[in-house]
């Protein structure tokens, strides 16, 4: 399974917006530079999660090297398998890094109000978590 990816770059404003396709074993990824908007959802229950969730954190540590910062992080999980679990501990790890840097950021975990483990997983994150994060039944 190949994860495809689009990185668009605004010429006239210099803006760049990173694109993952999700796929039924894949999340989809948005982070759009101008707005500091990082949106992850869907299923991640996939081979090696970990180098995925290695390279998205990358993207994330890039994207906030210039003068605009990420601000709202939006996750908006399906489902998450057990490696996948990590690599979003992983991921969370790097955005406590950012937070420490730029005190704005804030995560929306948003969940089915009928998927009693994606509230779990979220509340579980929520504890481990430096950043202000929002639990949001949907």
């Amino acid at each position: 399974m190949g994860v495809y990816y689009n990185l668009v770059t605004n010429t006239k404003y210099g803006m760049r917006i990173f694109q993952i396709e999700g796929s039924s074993t894949s999340p989809w990824v948005w982070l759009d530079e101008k707005s500091g908007i990082i949106e992850i959802s869907g299923v991640s229950a996939f081979h090696n999660p970990f180098h995925f969730y290695r390279c998205l954190a990358r993207w994330i540590r890039a994207f906030n090297l210039g003068e605009h910062k990420t601000r709202v992080v939006n996750m908006k999980f399906e489902y998450l398998d057990e490696e996948s679990r990590r690599g979003m501990e992983f991921i969370l790890q790097q955005l406590d890094l950012l937070g420490r840097e730029n005190d704005n950021i804030t995560i929306n975990w948003f969940y089915s109000g009928e998927n009693s483990l994606m509230q779990k997983v979220g509340m579980q994150y929520s504890w481990q978590s430096g950043i202000p994060f929002n639990l949001v039944a949907a």
